[in-house]
């Protein structure tokens, strides 16, 4: 099992991204602390109120997801034992590395954003369409939305930032990756192609402020699992 590369890193407590699947097909998406018990054995601890057990499809694998910095790294992993509400057992069973050098950091957050296509002159060629922000980086947004745009496609945005104060920022953005799903929740990469400098501080102060949040939130879980 010495190839499963993220169980080097979880010899300590870490505050680790989980998707753990729930009844229904779906997997939810949480944080935890994990930790190695003895190889392949990982403990995933939560605080109260968190995981709902009753939920929990043991039947499917769950997937442990760290970022290092340099990449992120996953782990598939079979669900040992349901060990109270707070607590899980898993074993690991396959490594997955991804790189993921990216010139932004990203957060995950969630607001509404309004945004029309234009043309390469900046012209209006659409309606204004609301989505919602998965995630955010000093280089683009991810938004989930009920109708995609096709790749390529050029659009002016307007984006209200909650931290650290709200600020309103308005950019140009191009179309990069659309996921499509029957769910009405079909999802855009957007790559932010034309925005002042100080607009693009501004997400760059409100990723920094939510970074510190989350953080924050995550120490909070690992003093609950100690």
């Amino acid at each position: 099992m010495s190839s499963l590369t993220l169980l080097t890193h979880l010899r300590e407590h870490k505050v680790v991204r989980i998707y753990v699947p729930v009844h229904g097909g779906e997997r939810l998406k949480l944080d935890c602390v994990a930790k190695v018990i003895k190889e392949p054995l990982v403990e995933a601890s939560f605080v109260a109120d968190q995981l709902p057990v009753s939920q929990i499809d043991t039947t499917q694998k769950c997937l442990l997801s760290l970022d290092t910095g340099e990449g992120t790294l996953s782990l598939n992993c079979i669900i040992e034992e349901i060990l109270g509400d707070e607590k899980i057992k898993l074993m690991a069973t396959e490594s997955i590395s991804h790189e993921q050098k990216r010139e932004w950091f990203r957060v995950d957050a969630s607001f509404s954003v309004k945004y029309w296509p234009i043309d390469e002159k900046g012209a209006p060629k659409g309606d204004t369409t609301g989505g919602t922000v998965i995630d955010i980086s000093g280089g683009g947004v991810r938004i989930a939305v009920k109708e995609c745009l096709p790749v390529k496609t050029r659009l002016r945005m307007e984006i209200e930032l909650t931290e650290p104060r709200i600020e309103k920022v308005t950019c140009i953005c191009r179309v990069m990756r659309v996921i499509r799903t029957f769910s009405g929740r079909s999802q855009m990469g957007l790559q932010f192609e034309d925005i002042e400098v100080d607009e693009r501080d501004k997400v760059v102060a409100f990723c920094l402020a939510e970074q510190r949040r989350q953080l924050r939130l995550k120490v909070q879980i690992a003093g609950s699992a100690h």
